[in-house]
């Protein structure tokens, strides 16, 4: 069983700004001549992790305002790809000593 840290998601202003400007990277590689491609963002990966489907579904899920549409929730999108990022990074740096079983349960998530 892993516990919890209480260390807090980033350790200070510039890893949250780091994190921002990331995030903002990723966003905008869903993006291609044509305009914002589903496809693209379904098919992200960060640091290994396929995080394109997870967050569009939780973003859909926690913002039922956009009916059902990705185009219309960008703004949530890109606030939960931050934040997907966001717990990666974490994971990677404070679960450091998992065994095999737990570490990919965490990265399922």
């Amino acid at each position: 069983m892993v516990e919890k840290s209480a260390a807090p998601l980033y350790k200070s202003r510039i890893k949250r700004l780091s994190a921002y400007a990331k995030g903002i990277i990723m966003f905008t590689r869903c993006y291609d001549r044509d305009g914002f491609s589903v496809s693209k963002l379904l098919n992200l990966n960060y640091n290994g992790i396929r995080i394109g489907d997870l967050v569009s579904s939780t973003t859909l899920r926690l913002n039922p305002e956009v009916g059902g549409s990705i185009r219309r929730g960008k703004i949530a999108l890109l606030g939960m790809i931050i934040e997907a990022m966001g717990i990666s990074d974490y994971v990677r740096e404070n679960f450091k000593k998992l065994n095999s079983d737990e570490y990919m349960a965490l990265r399922a998530f």
